[in-house]
């Protein structure tokens, strides 16, 4: 392995730890100055793209799509548990510190939809193919297809999840770029590899931009997808397993502890 190559568990633990000082920037921002605040909060812009391109790879790579769909849905579950309890202890008894966080989904149900919309784009375009190949008519499953995929259009329509249509977004641009990394082998590899990632990080930065200003440092997760080395990195259980625990349990920490200091600041 190069020196300067990094493997997908190597850019996952790069991305918590982005995450983790983006909450940082979140959760206490009353006490800091709005300089600080805003650089914790555009060093956190690197983490979501890049889990973004991990859960694009692991589509690709996974042995059991459903089963990879289930493990992130109960991430998502357990971790939005946590976070209505806190929001509730929230509202009701410290009231006076406002935090958003309670009043969406978290964006593992994000992770979880746009798996689901990119499997379902792809059986579209099977089919696509195969009705161009045989000249056969659109069947029921391609007509369900399209009918689920506006189901999930309207979900991040109208219930109110983090990051909002940029998840969805992001993840398409990804599985496109992997799809022609793929399926183009007459170009020099890193020459290639350069031309992709240049136009998917511009695309980033205008679908960031579009969100809102701070999402436009979106595109900085690029410096690092940029070395993926195309391997998996340590696969043991207990890193496995990490990677699930540290999401809802960085909530559960930040978020409580958050709180507890603001209120101790009020008493004082």
């Amino acid at each position: 392995m190069k020196k300067n190559s990094l493997t997908l568990n190597e850019m996952k633990i790069i991305a918590i730890l982005a995450m983790l000082i983006d909450h940082i920037g979140y959760y206490f921002y009353y006490s800091l100055s709005e300089e600080l605040y805003l650089v914790l909060r555009i060093i956190g812009r690197i983490s979501m793209p890049i889990f973004v391109f991990c859960l694009i790879q692991g589509y690709f790579h996974t042995k059991n799509l459903k089963n990879y769909i289930y493990r992130l849905f109960g991430l998502a579950l357990i971790t939005q548990i946590f976070i209505f309890a806190l929001g509730y202890i929230n509202k009701l008894y410290i009231s006076d510190y406002s935090i958003g966080v309670y009043s969406s989904l978290n964006i593992v149900f994000s992770f979880v939809l746009s798996i689901i919309l990119i499997y379902l784009f792809d059986k579209i375009v099977l089919s696509s193919i195969t009705i161009f190949n045989n000249v056969k008519k659109i069947d029921k499953k391609t007509y369900k297809y399209i009918a689920s995929i506006f189901l999930i259009l309207a979900i991040y329509w109208f219930i109110p999840i983090d990051y909002r249509y940029v998840v969805p977004a992001i993840s398409v641009v990804f599985y496109i770029a992997q799809k022609i990394n793929c399926n183009t082998n007459n170009i020099d590899r890193n020459s290639k590899k350069i031309l992709i990632f240049t136009c998917v990080g511009i695309l980033i930065f205008i679908i960031g931009a579009m969100s809102n200003y701070l999402n436009s440092f979106l595109v900085l997760s690029m410096l690092f997808i940029l070395l993926y080395n195309g391997k998996k990195g340590s696969n043991s259980k207990y890193s496995r397993l990490a990677f699930y625990i540290i999401f809802p349990i960085q909530h559960v920490v930040l978020y409580g502890l958050s709180m507890f200091l603001y209120y101790l600041n009020i008493r004082w």
